[in-house]
């Protein structure tokens, strides 16, 4: 008897998990587009509109906006008009029942990062940005010709066309005189000096002190201690103290990630090294990515006709290249294209949201 009743709570359980992975596959096909979860939540798009819903498919919005960030801190911006001129852009945010508790009255807003986000009054020429609380109190004055988001207690703001960076009570910790900055990882960010043609980087500290001079005609961010960089179009590693630990040879190099990093030689052809410069995954891709959740994007072909897919650490094709544009993993999801339409599948490449939109040979979750 009471094999029987396990028997029974199998097959009842089973049933349960096929009818909600059956039904979330159903009400996503309703939209024209789907995004993926964050705090619950994703946005879907209809006929232009934007609104959210939660995991179950219920609308938490209507779909009444004109554009929509994923949620972020508990929030998520949304936005009114375009920015094409035809009707001014107005954002806000809402919480994640839906209610509005940052009007909609700023003409440029970014999620919320640590805390704050940055929002812009005015436009074109006379817009200048600010910090907001979760509130829509303005923390930092909305004076800045441009600002970035938090990063490691810091954020990026321009001032009379140079960069430099802000805390979070507004006070100046690196002088605005820089051409262009990046956000702080690990501690460093890139910063860049000189005129056009004969710009060079380099990186800082949080007190604004010069840690690695400013003589690389390119440097990426730092990303699990090491950080691209390139002289004479060559391109290699150092490490945070400026020490060169991957010689430059390279036609290009991305950001270490996952202990791996995309590199190209012989004429823009992308394998992948370790952090000695080992090659662990001899490849011939047109183009690859950053590995996230143990996958990576590749491409085999030019930007506009090649076809995307994705390889795991060992090189196997995981997920085929049969996609015109492709999103990195994140939450065990990844954003797909074929033709015009997005949809969403799993590390298995099967579709789960957004499936009428997918081929119709294409695999679709069970």
């Amino acid at each position: 008897m009471k094999t029987k009743f396990c028997i029974l709570m199998f097959f009842s359980l089973l049933f349960i998990f096929q009818s909600k992975a059956q039904s979330t596959s159903n009400w996503s096909n309703q939209y024209d587009e789907v995004g993926k979860f964050y705090d619950g939540l994703a946005w879907v798009k209809l006929d232009y509109k934007y609104g959210f819903v939660d995991q179950t498919g219920k609308k938490v919005t209507p779909l009444k906006y004109d554009f929509v960030g994923d949620f972020s801190e508990g929030l998520a911006m949304v936005m009114t008009g375009d920015f094409e001129g035809l009707e001014e852009p107005k954002c806000g945010f809402i919480n994640k029942t839906g209610t509005e508790v940052i009007p909609l009255k700023y003409s440029k807003a970014e999620k919320f990062s640590e805390g704050l986000a940055m929002v812009v009054e005015g436009i074109l020429g006379d817009a200048l940005s600010g910090f907001i609380d979760k509130t829509g109190k303005v923390i930092i004055p909305i004076q800045y010709e441009d600002a970035g988001n938090f990063s490691e207690g810091l954020a990026k703001i321009q001032l009379n066309e140079n960069w430099g960076f802000i805390d979070k009570t507004g006070k100046e910790l690196v002088a605005p005189k820089y051409n262009s900055v990046g956000d702080f990882s690990e501690g460093m960010a890139v910063v860049s000096s000189g005129t056009s043609g004969v710009e060079k980087f380099g990186f800082i500290d949080k007190t604004g002190k010069e840690i690695i001079p400013l003589k690389y005609d390119y440097a990426g961010k730092i990303s699990e201690g090491l950080a691209s960089v390139s002289i004479n179009d060559k391109y290699g590693y150092i490490d945070k103290t400026g020490a060169e630990i991957i010689h430059l040879q390279y036609e290009d190099a991305s950001d270490f990630s996952e202990g791996i990093a995309a590199i190209a030689q012989n004429n823009y052809k992308y394998s992948f090294i370790d952090k000695t410069g080992k090659e662990v995954i001899a490849s011939d891709y047109d183009y690859a990515g950053n590995f996230s959740e143990g996958l990576v994007m590749v491409r085999k072909g030019d930007y506009s006709s090649g076809k995307w897919g994705f390889i795991d650490k060992t090189g196997k094709v995981i997920i085929p290249l049969i996609y015109s544009e492709t999103e990195p993993f994140a939450q065990g999801l990844a954003r797909v294209k074929t033709d015009e339409n997005w949809f969403l599948i799993n590390p298995k490449g099967e579709c789960v949201s957004g499936c009428k939109y997918a081929p119709t040979t294409h695999l679709k979750a069970k």
